[in-house]
């Protein structure tokens, strides 16, 4: 358990990991922001219904767990590659080995430390991009 904490902490002081988030975070205000801006630009086109029906609540948030979990777990293989990567050339395994702990423990127990970070980061995301959706439906008039 004292391994998972210590996990956990490093995890969360890594620039890797908040890097990652404002990524997502980013992508997210790019995306609605810019349907929300250009909602009322197209004139008689049927193309600002499809932008307006995007950015109404039920569909909202299907696009917003859409770029979640796209990208999202883009982003989460690339996170947990550049932690197990840096671990390995830091030299974190030998001196766990070194200590008494097996490979076998440490990598588990990395794995399930870097499936929690992502789990919080995930409700944070989608939390985040649901207020993210809601101001761009504001912004445009919904």
């Amino acid at each position: 358990m004292a391994l998972l904490r210590i996990s956990l902490l490093k995890l969360v002081r890594r620039p890797a990991s908040w890097v990652v988030l404002v990524i997502l975070l980013g992508l997210i205000v790019l995306v609605f922001l810019g349907l929300a801006a250009s909602a009322g630009q197209f004139g008689d086109s049927g193309d600002e219904f499809q932008v307006r029906l995007l950015l109404s609540f039920p569909n909202a948030y299907t696009a917003l767990v859409g770029i979640i979990l796209s990208f999202g777990g883009l982003l989460a293989v690339t996170h947990g590659a550049a932690v197990i990567g840096a671990d390995w050339a830091w030299g974190t395994i030998r001196t766990i080995v070194a200590r008494g702990e097996s490979r076998v423990r440490y990598t588990i127990v990395m794995f399930v430390a870097i499936a929690l970070l992502l789990g919080i980061g995930l409700v944070i995301v989608f939390v985040a991009g649901a207020v993210v959706a809601v101001l761009a439906a504001q912004v445009a008039g919904i």
